[in-house]
């Protein structure tokens, strides 16, 4: 069995936090935990809906669990731009 803790600093306010382990099947599997649902209360006012913010923040952190668990690398330059892109939708669209 191994371990690995991967940590996506996306900007100064935003970070992700994985822990990945890979089990004697092969499996791996993890646990994420990240600061992207602290998001500033004017921010949550605007939108209107911390519900929906929030299961979009959710579904956000599941791809980006998964693929981790999947082999891809998650801290490489282009997949952090593509989360912080994510990210900026999110909060202008809901």
């Amino acid at each position: 069995m191994s371990n690995r803790n991967v940590c996506i600093v996306l900007d100064q306010n935003h970070w992700i936090n994985i822990e990945l382990a890979t089990g004697l099947d092969g499996k791996t599997t993890g646990i994420l935990k990240s600061n992207l649902k602290d998001t500033p209360p004017f921010v949550k006012e605007a939108l209107g809906e911390d519900e929906l913010f929030d299961a979009a923040i959710d579904g956000m952190e599941g791809m980006i669990l998964a693929l981790a668990c999947a082999g891809v690398d998650v801290t490489a330059p282009i997949y952090v731009e593509a989360i912080l892109t994510t990210l900026d939708s999110i909060i202008n669209i809901t």
